[in-house]
């Protein structure tokens, strides 16, 4: 392990973690993590979209105003001391980094975590089983391999009774086999040759490039364009129906107690509605629990959601001077959507 003198959270260690893979980006790579994918990182490594602000996030903001604390309830349970450090791995891994929330006198890493409420709950009852367990100790795991030392800790705070959850993690040469792999993998393929890894379907916002760009921004002008005309004649469509409805009221109050009315080209005929079935009333008295129903229940089909938002690109990507000028040239021919 080579210590590196850098102040955590200052412009140099920005930079210093920008040129590296970090604890938390191990665990991005092997596809472990519910916050980032492998290609937003790409993304982030390579300047193609803007780091999340993690400055906004309260729990986050908590964490780090309670961090130095947290270090000192450590220290006084374990006789121990402890710092925060910046390292790398010694050698040709040098591209594997580390922002230590301590090591001890002996280098063996403390990662501290101070979620909230529910998650705190959830390890405390499943404890290795949980989820925010089984996230955090891949960040461990690639601390330790770090350090190079044999063991690290993964602790949660408690702030209700300023306790501490503590996990002691065993090295795991078959998990740090994985991390150094994929590690390497992803920095000379993505990083080095700059060559785009695949987006998530389900996860990371999908934006045209190339051709398909064009044929995009024609679209999009026509869907706006038509989402103005009919937000306009949904207003008035609205207004019509408000004057409809009071002129069906004074009609029925014209009727009284008759169930069939006619006259001046307009028949009414008042009927009762049923009301609708309580289905999941039904099967319980039936016997049956209503969340056997999902047996039942039919394959999803997709919906789609629309929502104008005035940016180019996914909040956060940085646009490229060639899908600008592809965005703003005219199409060749005219979109004829409508």
């Amino acid at each position: 392990m080579r210590v590196i003198e850098l102040e955590q959270r200052t412009d140099a260690w920005l930079r210093w973690r920008e040129n590296g893979i970090t604890a938390t980006e191990s665990a991005v790579i092997l596809g472990l993590s519910p916050f980032k994918t492998p290609w937003r990182l790409w993304a982030e490594k390579v300047h193609r979209a803007a780091p999340e602000n993690l400055d906004a996030i309260p729990q986050v903001r908590f964490g780090r105003e309670h961090e130095d604390h947290v270090r000192h309830l450590f220290e006084s349970a374990h006789g121990t001391f402890v710092a925060p450090a910046c390292a790398e791995m010694d050698g040709n891994d040098s591209i594997f980094r580390a922002s230590f929330d301590g090591l001890t006198i002996e280098d063996v890493p403390v990662e501290i975590k101070c979620p909230g409420r529910n998650t705190l709950a959830d390890v405390a009852a499943r404890k290795t089983d949980s989820d925010a367990y089984r996230l955090y100790s891949v960040q461990v795991q690639h601390q330790i391999m770090v350090s190079g030392a044999s063991h690290g800790w993964l602790v949660f705070y408690r702030p209700e009774d300023e306790s501490l959850l503590e996990f002691d993690i065993p090295r795991d040469e078959e998990l740090i086999g994985r991390i150094k792999s994929a590690g390497r993998a992803f920095w000379e393929n993505h990083i080095v040759k700059r060559r785009e890894p695949p987006m998530d379907p389900e996860r990371d916002v999908y934006f045209p490039q190339g051709e398909a760009a064009a044929a995009w921004a024609c679209a999009a002008g026509d869907y706006l364009s038509l989402e103005r005309e009919i937000r306009d004649a949904g207003r008035r469509l609205a207004e019509l129906r408000e004057a409809q409805g009071r002129v069906k009221d004074e009609i029925a109050r014209l009727m009284g107690r008759h169930l069939i009315a006619e006259f001046a080209g307009v028949r009414v005929r008042k009927t009762l509605r049923a009301g609708a079935v309580d289905y999941d009333a039904l099967l319980e008295a039936r016997g049956i629990a209503p969340a056997e129903k999902e047996a039942f229940r039919k394959s999803p089909s997709p919906v789609l959601s629309f929502t104008g938002t005035g940016r180019l690109l996914p909040e956060g990507v940085v646009a490229t001077p060639e899908e600008i000028s592809s965005a703003e040239a005219p199409p060749e021919e005219p979109c004829l959507w409508f």
